[in-house]
Formats: C-alpha cells, structure tokens, sequence
C-alpha cells in the first residue's frame, strides 16, 4: 500500500518529523466556576475570613512536599533569588543540564528551583457594595517551583508548579532530545 507521502511527494516542500517543546498546562477545573473555589472552602470547613491562613499553610505543606521530593532523591532544592531571564545570566533549563551532567545524572530528578514570579491566583477581597467577602482573581506574585528531570523515554523535560490557589501547572516535554 502506497503511503500517503509516496503520492503526494511532487506537492510536499516539506515534512515535520518531530516536535520542538510541547507544554502541557494544567489546573484545578472545579475552582474556576463563578463559586468553584468558595464552594471547595465551605467543603473544607474553611471561612473566607480564614482564607489567607489556609492558602499559606496550604502552600507550606506543597514547599515542604517538594522540598522532601528533593531530599529524598538526593538532588538540590535551590531558592533563586531572582528569576534568570536577564541578559547575560544563565537559564533555569541550562543551569539543570549543568547540574545534571557535573553529578552524573542519566535518569530522574535532576533538581529543584524555586523562585517567585508573576501569576494569576486567588484572594479575597470585600465588597464594597455588598459587604461581604468574595473570591477574585488576581495577578500578584508567589513562589513557584522548577523540578527539572531526565526521564527514560521523553529525555529531559520539566514541570512548573504555581504554590498558591490555584495551583496551576505546566509540564514541558523537549523535543529536541
């Protein structure tokens, strides 16, 4: 059986054989509709007064969790201090494959950053009209974490985990590798 580029060769100025980098951007569905995430809180007994408290403790147990992940695995978890995408510095990707190749790292957690950065998450705010308090949204800034990785079949990719509500995260495959 003829394949589909056998017959259309004359016609065909080129053909795509792999990918560059597909991202693949995730979140929690159920807290985007209108009363998602009060609906959540009111499950987990939480009061929108308390709101800030339980998001920090929250995003504490994640950093603690990721921090664990590292340790247990024997690999770097590092705060930066500034996120590297200035002129001149050295990137989050070649600073992990730097990593990667000084400890002879062939499969696995490579390493962990942290740092801070813009994002979209959740707050709560009163109402001025209604006098009540209400989830919104809001671009603010929080910790977000880079956990670097060179996996058997996709090579080396990564994830990038948002700390706060709500949790939003992207996984990079490289396909380049």
């Amino acid at each position: 059986m003829e394949t589909f580029l056998s017959i259309h060769r004359d016609v065909i100025s080129g053909t795509l054989s792999t990918f560059d980098r597909i991202i693949f951007k995730g979140h929690l569905l159920d807290f985007f509709p209108a009363q998602g995430l009060p609906n959540f809180l009111s499950r987990q007994g939480i009061l929108l007064k308390d709101f800030g408290g339980y998001v920090q403790a929250t995003s504490e147990e994640l950093k603690t969790h990721i921090q664990q992940l590292a340790k247990d695995a024997d690999r770097p978890y590092i705060y930066l201090e500034k996120n590297l995408t200035a002129k001149g510095e050295q990137s989050k990707e070649d600073r992990a494959r730097e990593i990667a190749h000084q400890d002879s790292v062939t499969t696995g957690l490579i390493c962990v950053f942290a740092v801070v950065e813009p994002c979209w998450t959740f707050g709560v705010k009163g109402n001025p009209k209604t006098h009540k308090l209400e989830v919104r949204r809001q671009f603010r800034k929080c910790l977000h974490f880079y956990l670097y990785y060179l996996d058997a079949e996709f090579g080396f990719i990564h994830l990038r985990l948002q700390s706060w509500f709500p949790f939003e995260i992207q996984v990079y495959l490289n396909g380049r590798e």
